[in-house]
C-alpha cells in the first residue's frame, strides 16, 4: 500500500500521518449519486524507533507512507479468511450429524467464526509486538 498524508502528530514514540481512504470507486464520475464511494479519514501510528531518520519529520509536512508488508502479513490474512471459514464448516457439520435443527447449526457457524478468528486476533497481536509490518516514509 502506498499513499500520501500529512504529519498531524508528533511526539518521542509515535507520528501519526493522516490520509484520505477511498473506496474502489471514488474516482467515478458519477459517485456524487452513489453511496459506496466514500472517502474516509484514517490515521497511521507510525512507530518512530521503525523509521531510519525521524527527525526529519516534523507536524504539516506532506509525506508519501509505503506499507512495507513481508510473508507474516500474508499468513495473517490467510487466518483471517480460512481458518474461520473452516470452524464455521466443521462446527455446522458436526451439529447435522447430530441431528441438530438449522437454527441450532446457524449458531454453530457463528460460534465457529468467532472460534477461528481467535489465532487471527493472536496472530495480530503478536505481529505488531514483533513490528514485523515496517513503513516506509519518504518526503
Amino acid at each position: 500500500m502506498q499513499t500520501t498524508g500529512i504529519v498531524t502528530h508528533r511526539d518521542e514514540k509515535f507520528i501519526e500521518v493522516t490520509y484520505i481512504r477511498n473506496s474502489a470507486c471514488s474516482n467515478c464520475h458519477s459517485k456524487k449519486a452513489c453511496l459506496d464511494s466514500l472517502e474516509k479519514k484514517e490515521i497511521i501510528k507510525i512507530p518512530v524507533i521503525s523509521l531510519k531518520t525521524p527527525s526529519i519529520f516534523s507536524e504539516g509536512d506532506t509525506v508519501r507512507v509505503t506499507v512495507l508488508f513481508n510473508r507474516s502479513f500474508y499468513f495473517v490474512l490467510t487466518l483471517v479468511y480460512i481458518i474461520p471459514l473452516i470452524f464455521m464448516l466443521i462446527f455446522v457439520l458436526i451439529l447435522n450429524y447430530a441431528g441438530k435443527s438449522e437454527l441450532v447449526q446457524f449458531g454453530g457457524a457463528i460460534a465457529g467464526l468467532f472460534t477461528g478468528l481467535v489465532p487471527a486476533y493472536i496472530t495480530d497481536k503478536h505481529c505488531l509486538k514483533n513490528k514485523t509490518i515496517n513503513y516506509l516514509i519518504e518526503k
